[in-house]
């Protein structure tokens, strides 16, 4: 077909009282039947389109985590026979993560005998939410001899701009590439 579509829902640890719970879905395509126009700019190269988007919720604190990402990308043939195909593409997105500590209780909240939630947690954060914009990329070679014998090599990353991941404002905690 021309287009792909996958949905996901994953449920987990479902004895504690509140189980993890993830969301996903994507879709993408070939954009093999552009107007003449466009295509006569691009000659040879056959451009695809996708999106992501996840969505979690886990734990007391309904700890959130949503992503929408756009893929963006081209195939090159390499044969007239289509025996060699080479593709990249660049995969922009955002990211929010988000907590709430009103139903959590911390050590410091109980008086010796028993807990108080009117005595301070003394936990402070310089926010409860965050938001980046992340960036990956990739690379794959395919060789195809026949519908059944084919090697497909390739290479991608995420987070190449290392997106930064605290709560606190500290610049040093980023996500690794």
């Amino acid at each position: 077909g021309d287009w792909r579509f996958v949905g996901n829902y994953r449920t987990q640890w479902s004895a504690i009282p509140v189980p993890y719970n993830t969301y996903s879905f994507s879709t993408d395509t070939r954009l093999n039947h552009l107007p003449e126009k466009i295509t006569s700019k691009i000659k040879g190269f056959t451009p695809a389109l996708g999106l992501l988007v996840n969505a979690d919720k886990s734990g007391d604190s309904k700890y959130k985590t949503t992503q929408i990402y756009v893929s963006a990308g081209v195939i090159k043939k390499l044969t007239k026979d289509s025996a060699h195909l080479i593709s990249v593409s660049i995969q922009p997105g955002f990211t929010n993560r988000n907590f709430n500590t009103g139903a959590l209780t911390f050590d410091r909240q109980y008086d010796g005998t028993h807990y108080d939630p009117g005595i301070s947690s003394g936990e402070t954060y310089s926010a409860q939410s965050l938001n980046y914009f992340d960036l990956g990329a990739g690379a794959a070679y395919l060789w195809q001899k026949t519908p059944r014998k084919k090697i497909n090599v390739g290479f991608s990353a995420i987070h190449l701009n290392t997106p930064k991941q605290s709560y606190y404002n500290d610049k040093s905690i980023k996500l690794d590439v």
